[in-house]
């Protein structure tokens, strides 16, 4: 084989390398989502989650967010599928947390003490939605203006 042949034949096999690593790449991936089943939970606010976010027990991935959409009151309604081997008790809660002071955010299911678990289709009783970390920061400034105006006002009362 000459050597223009051989820079041929490599440059060939490069090029189906390249190709297949695109087409991996791009294709749809082929896990299956875990079979389980679906619970509901209402939130009066869900900023940040999007559908594919981790539902976490006890700080392990037992599922994820199906599909969100708004219901009554302007609530929003999570539909999150469990894996079919982890049953969670009837009064068990649900909030949604951030990983991290500025992370992702999740589901955390808190289970309580019930001895009936909650069937497929049933809903989470307990919920608390997201905290919005500006809200939290007005909150505190708010405070902090209340706070030193009440001071100016003792202070010029004489108290």
């Amino acid at each position: 084989m000459n050597e223009e042949t051989k820079n041929i034949v490599v440059g060939v096999a490069t090029l189906a390398v390249l190709i297949g690593l695109a087409a991996l790449s791009f294709s749809p991936s082929a896990v299956k989502p875990t079979a389980g089943y679906t619970i509901y939970g209402t939130f009066s606010r869900v900023d940040g989650v999007a559908v594919g976010d981790d539902v976490l027990l006890s700080g392990v991935k037992v599922g994820e967010v199906r599909s969100m959409t708004l219901v009554d009151n302007y609530r929003a309604n999570l539909a999150m599928v469990l894996d079919g081997h982890v049953k969670v008790p009837t009064d068990t809660g649900a909030r949604v947390l951030t990983d991290g002071l500025f992370g992702s955010k999740y589901i955390e299911l808190t289970p309580g003490g019930d001895e009936k678990n909650l069937q497929p289709g049933d809903k989470i009783g307990f919920t608390q939605g997201s905290l919005v970390l500006q809200d939290l920061l007005d909150q505190i400034i708010a405070q902090g203006h209340a706070n030193r105006a009440k001071s100016a006002t003792e202070k010029r009362d004489g108290k």
